[in-house]
């Protein structure tokens, strides 16, 4: 004799048949339900009855032992019915995932997007260069030409003062000698002294002004050198930082056109995965907003 206690809900029972599968049969016809099946001892059973009331029948005589019968599963709840469903539906969808990606694998050009983002690109930054490099030229002819204008104003006073200096000194000799004429003395030692006083305060006053003025030459040319060093590495910087950027874009170009196709693809596999989502119980309404928003990245 087998015994058997049954779980439905909150409900408990008892039952006692020649098999377990007997005596859940037995439970399922008094009571149209189905539970969860647990076969218990004698003692068990009569306390269980006990429990309720009911006084427990006397265990059944041990008689030789009937070959076991074959066990029989329990019948389905509607639960796992449902859970076998789903799990069926989520393998499929599955299967259809991975039969896409194999057959439709994501592929990206890298060398067709970085030729068109370089298309959309170059032009603004030959422009942006060219311009740079007119501003540079510019400052670079203009410094060398106020360079030649102070250095040709500097010789031209130079050659003025030394003229009007020379044409002094003559005046000056002159005028000596005419007084040393006049009072007899132009051949004595004294006019002599007194030329060449007048020759040696002219010439070191002529040499001092030259000093200047190659000073001031000095450092017109160092200025212009100087300001030409700044301009070259003005335009070595500027050369490297628009090229820096011109890249950056480019690589940002790229970067763009691959999340791009990356949506697209995604958003056809989404469609081609979606006849078998819907038995998953998805939203087919939000499924598709999302589908759209994936593909124009909203």
């Amino acid at each position: 004799m087998a015994y058997i206690k049954v779980t439905s809900g909150t409900g408990t029972w008892y039952y006692q048949g020649q098999t377990p599968q007997s005596a859940y049969a037995a439970f399922q016809r008094d009571t149209g339900k189905s539970g969860n099946l647990q076969e218990i001892d004698y003692n068990t059973f009569a306390s269980g009855l006990q429990k309720f009331g009911v006084a427990p029948p006397a265990p059944a005589q041990q008689a030789t032992a009937p070959p076991p019968a074959a066990p029989v599963a329990p019948p389905k709840t509607a639960y796992e019915i449902a859970q076998e469903a789903w799990n069926k539906s989520y393998e499929t969808f599955k299967s259809k995932a991975t039969e896409y990606d194999a057959t439709n694998p994501f592929a990206f050009d890298e060398k067709l997007a970085e030729g068109a983002a370089r298309q959309q690109f170059d032009p603004y930054y030959d422009q942006k260069l060219s311009d740079f490099l007119t501003g540079v030229e510019r400052t670079r002819q203009r410094s060398k030409e106020d360079e030649q204008t102070v250095l040709a104003e500097l010789s031209a006073d130079t050659q003025s003062y030394s003229g009007r200096v020379k044409l002094q000194l003559d005046r000056a000799i002159n005028q000596s000698r005419e007084g040393f004429n006049d009072v007899g003395l132009f051949e004595s030692g004294s006019r002599l002294r007194s030329q060449g006083n007048l020759e040696t305060d002219t010439g070191m006053d002529l040499a001092d002004y030259l000093r200047r003025q190659e000073e001031r030459k000095s450092q017109v040319q160092t200025g212009t050198a100087r300001t030409l060093e700044d301009v070259a590495t003005q335009q070595q910087l500027g050369t490297r930082d628009i090229g820096r950027e011109r890249e950056a874009d480019v690589l940002r170009g790229v970067g763009e056109q691959r999340q791009q196709t990356a949506q697209e693809y995604e958003f056809g596999r989404r469609q081609a995965l979606e006849p078998y989502l819907v038995p998953l119980g998805t939203n087919v309404p939000e499924y598709q907003k999302t589908s759209y928003d994936l593909l124009y990245g909203r």
